[in-house]
C-alpha cells in the first residue's frame, strides 16, 4: 500500500508547483486537457479537462483518501506547505498515471479542498 510522504523538492520542481498553484481553477484543467494531449479544434479544453477528471475521480479518491491516508497525512503534519502536499500527491499519482502531468493534476485536486472530498471532518 502507499502512503503519502513529504520528500525535499528541487528547486525547479518547487518554483513548478508554485507556478501551478498561482493559477486559477479554470486554468489549471485547461493545462491538464493541453497537458494530456487529447484537444482539438473542437473541444473546449476546460470542459475537456473536468471530463478527464470526471470519470477518474473515484479512482483517484480511492488513491489518495484510502490507501495514500491523505487525513492521516494532513493531521501528522499540520504545518505542512501547499508545495509540499502537492509533491506527495504528485508521487502518490504517478504511480497510477505515471506518463501524466502528476503536479498539474495535484494542484487541481488541492484547490478543490481534498479534506472534503476524502472526507476528514468525519473522521
Amino acid at each position: 500500500m502507499s502512503r503519502l510522504s513529504i520528500r525535499g523538492l528541487s528547486s525547479q520542481e518547487e518554483a513548478e508547483i508554485n507556478r501551478l498553484l498561482d493559477l486559477e481553477e479554470v486554468d489549471l484543467y485547461i493545462e491538464l486537457a493541453q497537458q494530456l494531449g487529447t484537444l482539438d479544434n473542437k473541444t473546449d479544453p476546460e470542459d475537456k479537462g473536468k471530463s478527464w477528471l470526471g470519470e477518474r475521480i473515484e479512482t483517484i479518491k480511492k488513491l489518495i483518501c484510502s490507501e495514500g491516508n491523505y487525513c492521516d497525512f494532513i493531521n501528522e503534519n499540520p504545518n505542512i506547505r501547499s508545495v509540499e502536499i502537492v509533491a506527495a500527491l504528485g508521487d502518490l499519482l504517478s504511480s497510477v498515471y505515471g506518463g501524466l502531468p502528476v503536479f498539474t493534476l495535484a494542484s487541481l485536486l488541492t484547490q478543490q479542498q481534498l479534506n472534503k472530498l476524502c472526507e476528514c471532518a468525519d473522521r
